[in-house]
């Protein structure tokens, strides 16, 4: 698997103390569970615990550590088929914003982020059932790993005097993904057949969530784990040059927040460090037409208005259009702002997951990852040696 450059200066939470309004929760183990992805020169990184074992020993370690699942959810089928589980628990915590995800402990020393960990309460809803389906954590790891190498490659054209426009941020990165063994029920087709996909766990770098309101001189939590405005519209603004974007995508015509579609919506979620993480929303496309409005407005509430556009496109010279030296491989990624359904990257993930599920046949999830990084990573690295030698004759 190509590797892919370290971030810059994240650095995770070791300890639970660490953690902000958590509560303690024991989870089971799910012992079904098997390796799709792991990033072994991070894990190495951030636990020199493991530094002396072997690949095979870590990938082990890895799962031990990380496949666990919360007891509300393994005690239902009604939105996933029977979780296997054993005797075996592991120290899990519960941020007070995490409805699918949790902290966990990890035995040799550390702590694990892992979403699509369970309930408190899982609900037939698909955002509320405490599952994340292993199509849709395939696309976000890959995405995940687009946007840790983008941020590496915007801090070298800096340091190399490129770009200079350019706003630097780091990702909270992925350690791998999981697949559980269990599947997810996502209801009927219109021929009354069950719709399933199997259920996976996404393993990041432990962080304490951004939250923040701000009511006069006062500063409370909030329901919302964007970052500040100015730090969102920086960081989207540069990402737009790859052709890249965070927003939510509201195409539809049907009203809400009395502003007319169709819009964008910022949403760059992040940690109390300004590390972004969450990746579902992100898509690409070599061309933006849309307004994009911020998340939440100024006292931190979904009530948005016109008063909290960010970008205009009536604004020319600040709506940020990619730059075709930097443009990410449209033709292999898809363009999401013209094709609405589903992006390449999506469509894909979701195919070969369910290939993996039936099969279990791993290589399917490799090819995936080469596929998409490979053009993406060689786009980057000729942008750099492209404007290095332009600076040198000038």
């Amino acid at each position: 698997m190509t590797k892919s450059k370290s971030t810059l200066g994240v650095r995770p939470l070791r300890q639970a103390s660490q953690l902000i309004d958590a509560k303690s929760e024991t989870l089971l183990y799910v012992p079904t569970a098997s390796l799709v992805y792991i990033n072994e020169d991070l894990l190495r990184q951030d636990f020199p615990e493991i530094c002396a074992l072997t690949r095979q020993e870590i990938e082990q370690w890895f799962l031990d550590a990380a496949a666990v699942i919360s007891k509300p959810q393994a005690a239902q089928e009604k939105v996933n088929s029977k979780i296997n589980t054993d005797a075996t628990t592991r120290q899990g915590y519960r941020p007070r914003e995490y409805g699918r995800a949790h902290i966990v402990e990890v035995p040799t020393g550390g702590l694990f982020d892992v979403k699509g960990s369970g309930a408190e309460m899982p609900r037939t809803e698909l955002d509320r059932n405490g599952l994340a389906t292993l199509g849709a954590m395939m696309r976000e790891y890959i995405l995940s790993e687009l946007l840790a190498r983008v941020a590496f490659q915007v801090c070298s054209y800096k340091k190399n005097g490129l770009f200079p426009e350019f706003t630097e941020f780091n990702v909270a990165r992925a350690y791998g993904l999981i697949n559980l063994g269990f599947w997810v029920k996502l209801g009927f087709d219109k021929a009354g057949r069950e719709l399933l996909a199997p259920a996976s766990i996404l393993v990041r770098q432990a962080r304490n969530r951004y939250q923040e309101k701000i009511v006069g001189n006062d500063r409370l939590f909030s329901d919302s784990m964007t970052l500040p405005r100015e730090v969102q519209f920086a960081i989207e603004r540069t990402l737009r040059v790859f052709g890249i974007s965070s927003t939510i995508q509201f195409r539809r015509p049907e009203g809400g927040y009395g502003i007319p579609r169709p819009f964008d919506q910022l949403n760059i979620q992040g940690t109390d460090d300004f590390a972004i993480i969450d990746f579902g929303s992100f898509w690409l496309s070599d061309h933006f037409e849309l307004p994009v409005y911020y998340s939440y407005n100024l006292k931190g509430e979904a009530a948005i208005s016109e008063d909290d556009l960010a970008f205009d496109p009536n604004q020319p010279t600040s709506f940020t259009q990619p730059r075709r030296e930097l443009l990410i491989p449209i033709e292999i990624w898809g363009d999401a702002e013209k094709h609405e359904a589903q992006d390449n990257l999506e469509h894909l993930a979701r195919k070969t997951a369910d290939e993996i599920g039936l099969t279990g046949n791993k290589k399917l999830a490799e090819d995936l990852y080469h596929r998409f990084l490979e053009p993406a990573y060689e786009v980057l690295t000729n942008a750099m040696s492209l404007h290095s030698n332009e600076k040198d004759k000038g």
